[in-house]
């Protein structure tokens, strides 16, 4: 409807406007709202290219407010699309969260081209992709025999190449159809798209939602054990500090040494989806010489944990998260390598604050990172202030000693 009034007040001498905008004014259903930036900039683009239309057909002047695009592609291409999302999300969210879309995006190039017309995109076309997803081997692009080759035709084809190498995880599978479903939420709120093709697809892996376990005394043992027996220093001192702060693994490495203040015994909390996200975290006492060691001789940009050159760009929680649990899965014997891995010192972490008898459930729910929203105390009253001191002192009673030889 804000199409038709636009083109009616560039002419509106033209009948089928006047019929079809008399047809939408009557019906009451439809209602004018204030567009978006992104809805005025497609509407702009379609009264643009209509006037044009209507323009050289009716041979007169363009109009001032009307400027006509030298060339302009006749389709919606998926590459297009991708960058228009990109884009928009690269304001919002983090350059990991980026990399995760990129990824899934990497996986769209391949199967359906650059070029393809999302309109053209439909459920049965999602579905193929994802069957294509489950037949991609573990990391196809580092693959040599893969290398050079075109994925998607050996796939088709049933290529005998692809026999000796393993295929990536169902959840690996079920992580790029959540990245591609927001993809095309987002072509479908701006409506490049009329529906998701992605919509009703539902996870394949029941099991990825499994809940890691603590570890048990003997296994953390075990574990810090090796990493001193290996001269494994700053892998000791990154599970160290995982076991005192409780935080998540992207948490720890988000963490510079600008964000720590040993003289408050505080640090700033940076999420991982979310560069805004912020929280404090206290420091406890049997922590500080671990941070000194830490901090030793490194600048205020510098990353707390594994600052080498390799490792601060692409791909750096990954990489770091697989040698910690390497070195976790080697310690234990491979005996609980689906048990227990990084984020079971968060499980550690907290219920050994739980049984200190410390904390009220709203102090846990703080130094554990969890949502306080629905806390009528801290939503009503404290509005999200905390008496640190208190937290600090508290934190400082709690014993983790049982944890180490």
């Amino acid at each position: 409807m804000k199409i038709i009034i636009k083109l009616r007040d560039i002419d509106k001498n033209l009948p089928f406007l006047r019929v079809l905008y008399q047809l939408t004014d009557n019906d009451k259903k439809i209602l004018l709202s204030n567009s978006s930036s992104d809805e005025e900039i497609f509407i702009y683009k379609i009264v643009e290219e209509i006037s044009k239309k209507l323009i050289l057909s009716k041979k007169t002047p363009i109009p001032s407010y009307v400027s006509v695009p030298l060339s302009r592609n006749k389709i919606q291409t998926l590459e297009k699309s991708c960058e228009h999302f990109l884009n928009f999300k690269s304001k919002i969210v983090s350059p990991k969260v980026i990399i995760k879309y990129k990824q899934a995006i990497d996986y769209l190039y391949v199967y359906f081209t650059q070029k393809i017309d999302i309109t053209s995109i439909d459920v049965k076309g999602a579905n193929d992709f994802r069957l294509f997803l489950l037949e991609v081997p573990l990391r196809w692009k580092s693959q040599p025999l893969l290398k050079g080759k075109n994925i998607k035709m050996l796939i088709d084809k049933k290529s005998t190449l692809l026999n000796s190498l393993p295929k990536q995880e169902i959840r690996t599978t079920d992580e790029v159809v959540v990245k591609c479903k927001t993809i095309f939420d987002y072509f479908r709120d701006n409506t490049f798209v009329e529906a998701n093709p992605f919509m009703n697809m539902r996870k394949m892996n029941k099991s990825s939602s499994r809940k890691w376990r603590e570890f048990s005394d003997t296994e953390l043992k075990k574990v810090l054990s090796y990493m001193v027996l290996h001269k494994q220093i700053e892998e000791y001192n990154f599970m160290k500090f995982g076991l005192y702060t409780g935080l998540r693994r992207g948490e720890i490495l988000n963490i510079k040494i600008k964000n720590i203040d040993l003289e408050k015994t505080l640090i700033d909390i940076y999420g991982t989806k979310n560069d805004n996200a912020k929280r404090i975290m206290v420091i406890h006492k049997d922590l500080v010489s671990t941070l000194e060691e830490q901090i030793k001789d490194k600048s205020e940009q510098d990353y707390l944990f594994f600052n080498y050159q390799d490792l601060v760009f692409k791909y750096r929680d990954e990489k770091i998260g697989k040698l910690i649990n390497d070195i976790i899965k080697y310690a234990t014997n491979d005996e609980c390598k689906n048990e227990i891995n990084i984020h079971s010192l968060r499980k550690n972490f907290s219920q050994t604050l739980f049984f200190s008898n410390q904390f009220t459930d709203l102090q846990l729910k703080t130094l554990v990172g969890h949502s306080t929203s629905s806390d009528t105390t801290d939503s009503h009253y404290l509005r999200g202030k905390r008496d640190y001191k208190l937290l600090k002192s508290k934190m400082d009673n709690v014993d983790f000693s049982h944890y180490f030889i």
